[in-house]
């Protein structure tokens, strides 16, 4: 008997970081036995209606044939992946909704309003089934007006992680000092994932003379070489360390001691679930999907955004109560492996596309 075959859609925008990521998980879990997968990636933004572009994916979709298309994203490949889709005559689309384009503090006012009020409602409407990654995006109000038929909320899986070098080693390698306590972030290097706050807190903590902390940032982006000038006196004293782009994110974070991520905008960061993995526990903002992800006081801090006072009373009490680091993180572990388990997240799709196939 042949198995369903799944197309999975994403964008050039979509090639560093979660939805990526969140493909390859599906692709590579015990799925594969159940489907046959491929993907199919639009190679570039459209920046408009781009007709050449179009047409080459729906032949890369009309080639596979596939029983479902699945569309990761709500921004451009959101809508070409729907009229591709339709064009190569696919009768089952789905779309994964990983985060609102409208949402983003870099895009100009105009895309903004275009976004919002006319290109993801419609995608919205017009595809056959939406499910989001946390409830935070499937109780918005845009999700649950538009959607033709939501299927709700599957979180993000993620399996058990191990270092491939020893924490030591890896400290020396960057320069970290021995003994100090290290936050660490990994994200894109943009103004909205709070760069701005967060480098203010440090300049302010290292003025302080709080020498017990060392901060490694890790990530690449527009926002790198304003951090730089920024974090000048702090880079050069070695208090901070810009580390770009990494391929041993898992052995920087094992290498820390808590996790800081304090953006304006969030939809289900998958950097929250790898730290939690680690051990660490995480201070960040109350936005977006992070409160379904840590617990406040138990495998983390939760605060507001844009509040750099806020930042330092969190890091603070992480300093004072070197205790609380261990036992937060040991709960976020736990936390880890039994809320957002790489299982359960497949027996949901799973699920899911059994009822579209249907």
């Amino acid at each position: 008997m042949n198995k369903p075959r799944i197309l999975h859609y994403y964008s050039s925008s979509s090639s560093i970081g979660g939805p990526l990521t969140y493909i390859n998980t599906i692709i590579n879990s015990e799925l594969n036995k159940i489907y046959e997968f491929n993907t199919c990636f639009q190679m570039m933004a459209p920046k408009g209606i781009n007709v050449p572009l179009l047409f080459r994916m729906r032949n890369q979709i009309k080639n596979f044939a596939p029983d479902i298309l699945h569309v990761h994203g709500l921004q451009s490949e959101g809508l070409y992946g729907l009229v591709a889709g339709r064009l190569a005559r696919c009768k089952r689309i789905l779309v994964t909704v990983h985060g609102l384009a409208s949402d983003t503090v870099e895009m100009n006012s105009i895309k903004r309003i275009l976004y919002k009020y006319i290109v993801e409602p419609y995608t919205l409407r017009n595809v056959d089934f939406v499910y989001c990654v946390c409830d935070y995006a499937s109780n918005r109000p845009i999700i649950k007006k538009n959607a033709r038929k939501l299927l709700g909320t599957i979180y993000t899986g993620i399996k058990p992680v191990t270092p491939t070098r020893e924490r030591e080693q890896t400290r020396d390698e960057l320069g970290l000092a021995q003994g100090k306590i290290v936050g660490i972030i990994v994200s894109r290097n943009v103004k909205d994932k709070g760069y701005d706050e967060l480098s203010r807190v440090i300049s302010w903590l290292h003025r302080r003379g709080e020498d017990r902390l060392r901060f490694c940032i890790v990530g690449e982006g527009g926002y790198v070489e304003e951090l730089n000038q920024r974090l000048n006196q702090e880079i050069s004293a070695g208090y901070t360390r810009l580390c770009g782009r990494r391929d041993d994110v898992v052995d920087l974070l094992f290498a820390s001691d808590f996790f800081i991520l304090p953006s304006w905008h969030e939809n289900f960061p998958v950097s929250l679930l790898e730290a939690g993995q680690a051990g660490l526990p995480a201070i960040a903002t109350r936005v977006g999907g992070i409160p379904e992800i840590i617990e406040h006081g138990q495998t983390g801090l939760l605060v507001s955004e844009n509040d750099p006072g806020a930042l330092i009373q969190a890091i603070d009490r992480l300093l004072d109560n070197p205790d609380q680091i261990s036992q937060m993180g040991k709960n976020a572990r736990l936390r880890m492996r039994t809320s957002f388990s790489l299982e359960a997240m497949t027996e949901k799709i799973h699920k899911a596309y059994f009822e579209i196939l249907q």
